[in-house]
């Protein structure tokens, strides 16, 4: 699953938002671009009319069950990604019918990661930080920082899973 060299940017992307009918409140995001290095990690504030990356048929977005991004896009009127490589989707695909992933069995990044023998943030942090982003705010400038890191560890388990996924 090479990333083809077609796209001008290749955006791995993560969003934290409190869930909601019918749409959801957006916490913050983070975002890497592949080529460039470039990392963004807006707060709610900082996030705009726009996305802060391109989402055009020349960029390629990248994520993790990419429906929970989608929602955060609509949530803030923005434009939704043209070109979408949804890595969930990847790994059913990969794992569909093999011994010990029946069809229900979740997968989630953390399942895709040990899948693939990587590490990632453990559960119970994971645990944590989303019983953080789900109490809702205001949050502590330190609790605003930990759940922007948060964001960006699920964006730099993109990276490695994009990775391995990619030399397969």
């Amino acid at each position: 699953m090479p990333v083809p060299e077609c796209f001008k940017t290749v955006w791995l992307v993560d969003a934290e938002f409190i869930p909601d009918v019918p749409l959801c409140h957006p916490v913050c995001l983070a975002a890497y671009e592949l080529r460039s290095g470039q990392t963004l990690r807006p707060w709610q504030n900082q996030l705009g009319d726009t996305p802060p990356y391109s989402v055009g048929a020349d960029s390629l977005f990248v994520a993790y069950n990419a429906m929970a991004e989608f929602g955060f896009h609509l949530a803030l009127g923005w434009d939704l990604p043209i070109r979408v490589l949804d890595l969930y989707f990847e790994f059913r695909h990969r794992t569909s019918g093999l011994e010990g992933w029946p069809p229900r069995r979740p997968r989630k990044l953390l399942d895709a990661l040990t899948f693939f023998g990587l590490s990632g943030i453990e559960a119970v942090e994971k645990r944590e930080m989303v019983d953080l982003i789900l109490r809702g705010g205001p949050w502590s400038v330190a609790e605003q920082k930990a759940i922007l890191e948060y964001c960006e560890s699920d964006v730099l388990a993109l990276r490695k899973l994009l990775s391995a996924m990619d030399s397969e």
